[in-house]
């Protein structure tokens, strides 16, 4: 443990903004460890690291003797700079009790070893803004216990391997911006019934969402703004997802065709976001069966045609309301007045006929037309 720590300090900067980090010249702790700051212990053991400042500029290396450290359950090194060519040494394998590893933003740049693989307590990964390159590696689908798998703003390549139906504890997914793994999304990411989050905002992936999404039963945010290179509609599928309540399929501008009647059965739906994407055909009457929804844009489709259901009165909740941009003909139903929660709609570059319903006025709240 005391040779460990005195490794680290050697390798970090760490002393020059947390006076405890203190060794002497024979590599002996000036004091015990378990009182050094961001430093945590279970019964003398070292079993948390990190948490320092981001305002410090923190800089250095991860020595291998990191795997001597094997009751550490907490390693938290996020926004410090690291230059060790070899970022992530073949030892962190040995933390075989490590539950939390964040590793956000340190500029790290070498592939991931494969002794992560043994990492099988592993419940978060946080490998955000970093340089990050190669392919995603087969083994993250060992790591069982994972609930929080982060790996946005990195330069992974290749395609995503279909391991990832293995991690069967997943809640969290984000892929922000990772733009060069491409290919189709793996059926097995059916597999992932824990998975709560999905965020792939901005990639490259390329063909239709799957329809093996329908059977991840416990999502509650699906993220897939700009996906670029993505096609196909969307899936009757999607409608089994009754607890998801954000959907964002905005700007993927391959992405079309009708919406599903059954779209209705999604009651738990808060934001539905299909903003410039290729939607065809009318909306669907079940719409009004979305009672929990707050946000709706269909707006830039330019191909969306026919009369707005009266139906859509039945969306009380609603606050934000944009159907610019399309090709919706016919009056506006007086149902809309019962839109009591609406401060925004946007109903421009239609071909609308007739004069405003008069209960419009009964939208107290709608400050922007």
């Amino acid at each position: 443990k005391n040779v460990a720590m005195c490794d680290l300090v050697a390798a970090w900067n760490v002393d020059k903004f947390y006076d405890a980090w203190m060794c002497d010249t024979d590599g002996v702790p000036t004091s015990d460890v378990c009182s050094w700051q961001q430093v945590s212990c279970d019964g003398g053991v070292v079993s948390s690291i990190g948490g320092f400042n981001a305002d410090n500029f923190m800089y250095g290396s991860i020595p291998s003797s990191i795997g001597e450290l094997t009751g550490l359950t907490y390693f938290n090194i996020s926004d410090m700079y690291l230059y060790n060519p070899d970022t992530i040494p073949t030892t962190i394998g040995s933390l075989v009790n490590l539950q939390v590893f964040a590793f956000a933003g340190v500029s790290a740049s070498s592939p991931l070893p494969t002794s992560m693989g043994l990492l099988s307590r592993l419940q978060v990964l946080d490998l955000s803004e970093n340089y990050m390159k190669d392919q995603l590696p087969t083994f993250i689908g060992e790591l069982v216990s994972l609930q929080v798998l982060d790996i946005s703003d990195n330069y992974f390549t290749g395609s995503f391997p279909t391991e990832i139906g293995l991690m069967s504890s997943l809640q969290v997914l984000e892929m922000i911006d990772v733009r060069y793994i491409y290919g189709t999304i793996p059926t097995s990411i059916g597999q992932l019934g824990t998975l709560q989050v999905l965020n792939l905002n901005d990639n490259d992936f390329s063909g239709p969402i799957p329809t093996s999404i329908g059977q991840m039963s416990s999502l509650e945010m699906i993220d897939l703004y700009f996906s670029f290179y993505m096609s196909g509609s969307i899936q009757t599928s999607i409608c089994s997802l009754y607890r998801l309540t954000y959907l964002d399929i905005s700007k993927s501008y391959k992405i079309g065709g009708q919406l599903p009647s059954c779209i209705g059965d999604m009651s738990s739906l808060q934001v539905m976001n299909l903003e410039s994407i290729k939607t065809t055909g009318s909306i669907p009457t079940s719409l009004g069966q979305m009672s929990s929804l707050k946000v709706l844009d269909l707006s830039r489709a330019y191909s969306m045609s026919g009369s707005i259901p009266t139906s859509i009165g039945m969306l009380n909740k609603l606050i934000y309301l944009d159907l610019a941009y399309n090709d919706f003909i016919g009056e506006l139903p007086s149902s809309m007045g019962n839109m009591i929660s609406l401060q925004t709609m946007n109903l421009s570059y239609n071909r609308f006929s007739g004069s405003l319903p008069s209960s419009l006025g009964m939208m107290v709240n709608l400050d922007t037309l």
